[in-house]
């Protein structure tokens, strides 16, 4: 057994390892290094690396083994306890890597340098304007020159790096451009002397400034260099002696037409060594078309590289005609300016391996690839191997997997009698399918259809398993998405039916109501009182019709997310006396004898215009008005605001009627909530009123509750936001004032309506004014009129033959921007009063049309 010393020496020696990592030769201190009593000539180096020390076994597994397996000339180190171990990792030809080591004893500790100092490496700062801004204080001793002659100079400016200036500024551009680190050897003079050095180029950014710059580690490798120059000698001597090998040999001076082909060479092709010249020319003409233009690329782009060996795969044409595949590995020797001068490689048929190759990569590339995950593990249930769709469903990395057991996806969720039966089948030789709920390494759950074969040896030994199993959560929420979506539909469906009997309902009560009366009304002994009854009765039942088809607009466009709030400045004054005026007048209509009205607004002066959708607002306090009254026989039903902050108002709506179930207040806001528990013998509502309320209330930015007692009634609450407009405060409104009598006889007022009776309706409410009445009958008429009368006002409809009512008005606009047009339409939705706005209409009237609303109208353009 080796025992170390506490004082170390300088040891060195090389260990050179074929392609399978079997030590095939070494020489010099390698048990005094490995600290191995004794180092086995067919050992192999992952088992010799098993049995070292942990400090050093841990390096040869993360560093020097995964250097080897990189191909490239590495220059690793690692600090024992009382010394430094260096490790070069150089690739040859054939796959031979020679490992060189050398250990020497530390450097003596300096307490007064910093860390850079102590460092043999030298440290040079540069910025992004290729300036040096740092230069670490070994410089001087390592280059024999002051580091205050470059700090701040350009580097093209101070030649820092001699002639090989231009190559490192080409790396440092590149390190800059792509953030990534660049690294190269560079022989650099120092005196008289020549010296290499391994060059770092590692980006950075100052986290306090956001400069970029990049760190430049310089690092001597002189020792290393001349390692490998000995390598290259002999290598030589090697690669002579595989002349006696059953490979063929070919040997090209760079530049020239001259190469050396081996007798077995030749006879691969199936030649006699005179058959084929000597002749670099005879190789490209053998290649096969489909390789030709690649391999003569190749060849040229190795030459002009500075790489050592090369390793390429092609086809030649044998003397039969067929192609055989051919494996080549070669080396180059260069001279000192890194210029192919020599290459020297073999060539073996691979044709045989080429076609069971070509089979295996098909099967391992279609599992590779597979979206399905497979796993393959021993008879214990550990893995040994997985596809990466077993990495990318289950979330756990390759390194990670390896060895572990398939029970790291154990979910829980199957019971331990599902796993007996599964072992129990396919430890019988059987073959078992079915489903898995698993976790994630992330805890997520996964469902898998899975079936798990096992796999036997020649002699029908069990000797692993392998499972292919499919990602099928997706299913699983369709699955769940499909019976979600049945029973949404099957909800919908009864919704549907609910919704159709109770519209049914709806505008049959009415119609039946308005149909009825008009029959009765018909009746020419009918008396003055009685016919006055029956027409207000004709017009509440209209009016509720008209309500409802205005709320099923609503809904509709509600849950096409198509409805639009138009916010504007509102005074609460004038409207709450809008409502007072016509709530008053509904009730006395309604014959409510014991029931009154009162409206409360804050008595403390306050801002009384917010920013709101005005027509909005009071569809809610309408809906609850309506809501109240039909609910409530007698006491009091109480409307008005009061202002909760700063920056919130609250209305309110209460009365002293029947009051709400504690069982329906849940669902008072849902669509047909109402219709669901009908109480009394009044006909409830259509069950959209309240749940409008509280859509509209999300879509003014506020929110609306009710609070009730069965039996002493109820009071609905809406909060808005108190948006206010600067103005004066001021507190109520004057209730504005209606003209008795209209006089309008000293107008023209133009018709132009195609359906009679409506013309009819308009010119019994203007005649009673005075006004001269002229009808249009189409656009064109409305056209003809207005350029041969003198007309003061035009009720236009929006839906005349020939020449509609939009391009009507916007021909008129174009001689007259001044003569009042008022709109009559009925179409009810903002966008197409807004269209009549655009066209070039005053006001827009929506059909049905009141008297009042059509005398007001056109007062307020004709009494100016």
């Amino acid at each position: 057994m080796f025992l170390s010393n506490n004082k170390i020496e300088n040891y060195s020696g090389y260990i050179k390892l074929d392609e399978n990592l079997q030590i095939e030769e070494f020489s010099g201190q390698i048990n005094q290094i490995l600290r191995k009593g004794h180092l086995d000539l067919n050992g192999n180096l992952i088992q010799i690396t098993e049995g070292l020390k942990k400090n050093i076994r841990f390096f040869f597994e993360n560093e020097v083994l995964p250097a080897i397996k990189s191909t490239k000339i590495s220059h690793l180190s690692l600090t024992r306890k009382n010394s430094i171990l260096l490790i070069s990792v150089t690739p040859l030809s054939s796959g031979i890597t020679l490992l060189s080591f050398e250990e020497v004893p530390p450097p003596a500790k300096i307490i007064d340098q910093t860390l850079p100092d102590k460092l043999k490496e030298v440290l040079i700062r540069i910025n992004t304007n290729m300036q040096v801004v740092y230069i670490s204080k070994n410089f001087a001793a390592k280059f024999g020159e002051k580091a205050s002659n470059y700090i701040g100079k350009n580097l093209e400016e101070n030649q820092l790096f001699k002639e090989n200036t231009l190559q490192i500024t080409n790396l440092i551009a590149q390190a800059f451009q792509q953030q990534r680190q660049q690294e190269a050897d560079i022989l650099i003079a120092i005196g008289e002397k020549k010296i290499w050095w391994n060059l770092f180029i590692i980006p950075e950014i100052d986290p306090s400034s956001s400069q970029q710059s990049v760190l430049i580690i310089l690092r001597n490798i002189n020792r290393y260099k001349r390692i490998e120059e000995k390598l290259v000698e002999s290598e030589q001597r090697y690669e002579m002696a595989i002349e006696a090998a059953d490979l063929g040999i070919w040997d090209y001076e760079v530049g020239s037409a001259k190469i050396y082909y081996s007798r077995k060479w030749k006879s691969i092709l199936g030649y006699y060594p005179d058959e084929i010249s000597d002749d670099y020319k005879v190789w490209e003409e053998l290649l096969h078309p489909e390789d030709k233009d690649r391999m003569i690329l190749f060849i040229e782009n190795f030459i002009n590289s500075n790489l050592r060996v090369y390793e390429a795969e092609f086809r030649l044409r044998h003397k039969n005609g067929n192609y055989i595949w051919i494996k080549s590995r070669a080396t180059a020797l260069r001279d000192e300016n890194g210029k192919a001068i020599r290459m020297f490689g073999t060539h073996r048929d691979i044709s045989d391996e080429k076609k069971s190759e070509s089979e295996f990569k098909k099967l391992h590339q279609a599992i590779i690839q597979s979206p399905i995950s497979v796993v393959i593990t021993d008879k214990d249930g550990r893995i040994e191997f997985f596809n990466p769709a077993f990495c990318k469903i289950t979330g756990w990395s390759d390194h990670e997997i390896l060895g572990k057991k398939t029970s790291i996806l154990k979910s829980g969720f199957q019971p331990a009698s599902f796993y007996e039966k599964l072992w129990k089948t396919i430890n019988s030789g059987n073959e078992w399918q079915g489903e898995f709920k698993n976790r994630k390494k992330n805890g997520e759950y996964y469902w898998e259809l899975a079936s798990i074969s096992p796999i036997k040896n020649n002699f029908g030994t069990i000797t692993h398993y392998v499972k292919i199993a499919e990602n099928i959560s997706y299913l699983k929420k369709i699955e769940k998405d499909l019976k979600k979506a049945k029973q949404d539909a099957e909800v919908a469906n009864s919704y549907k039916n609910l919704f159709l009997a109770n519209m049914s309902h709806e505008i049959r009560t009415p119609i039946n109501t308005i149909i009825g009366f008009s029959e009765l009304i018909k009746n020419e002994d009918l008396p003055s009182q009685k016919r006055y009854k029956y027409s207000g009765i004709i017009e509440e039942n209209s009016q509720s019709l008209l309500r409802l088809v205005d709320d099923i607009i609503d809904i509709v466009k509600i849950e096409a997310n198509e409805l639009k709030i138009k916010k504007e400045a509102c005074s609460l004054g004038d409207l709450f006396s809008e409502l007072e005026m016509t709530y008053n007048n509904f009730l006395k209509r309604k014959e409510k004898q014991y029931l009154d009205l009162n409206f409360q607004i804050p008595e403390e002066a306050h801002h009384d215009v917010i920013f709101t959708d005005p027509y909005r607002l009071k569809q809610i306090i309408n809906n609850l008005y309506l809501n109240a009254l039909m609910h409530t026989e007698r006491g009091q039903i109480e409307i008005g605001y009061t202002i909760v902050n700063d920056n919130k108002l609250r209305f309110f709506v209460s009365d002293t009627g029947t009051g709400i179930p504690q069982s329906r207040i849940k669902n008072i806001f849902k669509r047909f909530s109402q219709t669901d528990e009908p109480t009394g013998s009044e006909a409830s509502g259509s069950g959209l009123g309240l749940s409008i309320c509280k859509d509209l209330a999300t879509l003014l930015g506020g929110d609306i509750s009710v609070k009730s007692v069965e039996g002493e009634g109820s009071i609905f609450f809406l909060t808005l936001p108190y948006d206010k407009i600067k103005i004066p405060m001021v507190r109520a409104a004057v209730k504005p004032t209606t003209p008795s009598r209209y006089n309008f006889s000293n107008f023209t007022i133009m018709i132009a309506e195609d359906t009679p009776y409506n013309y009819e309706y308009l010119y019994s409410i203007l005649q009673k004014t005075g006004a001269n009445v002229i009808w249009a009958k189409d656009g064109i008429d409305v056209l003809k009129m207005y350029k041969s009368s003198k007309v003061d006002l035009i009720l236009m409809d929006i839906q005349l033959p020939e020449i509609n009512g939009y391009e009507a008005t916007s021909q008129i606009r174009l001689t007259d921007k001044s003569l009042p047009i008022i709109a009559q339409t009925a179409y009810a939705m903002a966008e197409d009063k807004q269209k009549c706005m655009n066209a070039g209409c005053n006001e827009v009237l929506v059909k049905p049309i009141r008297m009042d609303d059509v005398l007001a109208t056109v007062a307020k353009y004709l009494n100016k």
